[in-house]
């Protein structure tokens, strides 16, 4: 589907998206997630093998990645410990196409049915971690919102501080002090650039909330 490379999913660089599954109770479940077009008509994930998402996409065989344009509302959904404002479940309509939920505040949505989870373990400076290299074949793509959202580099300074405290998240549980800390002095970093050219923005604002949280 060409539609996949207009949406900005290529087989170069993981995209930022939101992945809904249902889980074994049917009780929808988001997550950040970089996707990736594997071919034409196929996309890739790598879901960690701890996470409810994994277990879901395990269980239902199906899910929907949500492209938002929204880069606040998108870092929440992959920081829990940091951001407790998740979507309620009135939030989430049902796909018809996949037994899987989708958010209709999306700019577009993939959905797809597993064709292939691969287990493996991927090492780097945070250790080793087993994986699931999941394929999904897909079987419906929306275009939800028609208006294009350029975004902003403070948007893009937030994306980068997210990843960032991910892994000083990771890091911290691992005991890896002098690596969290780097991360940490990196994010801190961002939020001076952010302040800079964004004083009064709502992106500043969830940078500082993320530096907060770890002092």
């Amino acid at each position: 589907m060409k539609l996949l490379k207009k949406l900005g999913l290529d087989n170069n660089s993981p995209s930022e998206t939101i992945l809904t599954t249902y889980d074994s109770k049917e009780n929808p479940h988001m997550a950040a997630i970089g996707a990736s077009m594997k071919n034409k008509n196929k996309i890739e994930l790598k879901l960690f093998k701890n996470t409810q998402t994994y277990k879901n996409i395990s269980k239902q065989k199906s899910g929907v990645i949500n492209i938002v344009s929204d880069a606040s509302f998108l870092i929440k959904q992959g920081l829990p410990e940091i951001f407790t404002n998740k979507e309620n479940f009135h939030n989430f309509t049902k796909s018809e196409n996949v037994n899987a939920p989708y958010l209709p505040k999306a700019s577009a949505i993939i959905e797809f049915e597993v064709e292939e989870m691969v287990e493996k373990t991927v090492t780097d400076a945070i250790g080793s971690s087993k994986i699931s290299k999941t394929t999904g074949l897909v079987k419906n793509i929306d275009i939800l919102n028609s208006y294009p959202h350029p975004f902003k580099r403070a948007e893009l300074y937030l994306i980068e501080t997210a990843v960032l405290a991910t892994k000083a998240i990771e890091t911290k549980k691992r005991d890896k002090k002098a690596l969290s800390e780097k991360f940490i002095a990196e994010i801190k970093f961002l939020q001076e650039k952010c302040e800079k050219i964004a004083p009064n923005s709502k992106e500043l604002e969830n940078i500082t909330k993320i530096v907060k949280y770890f002092e």
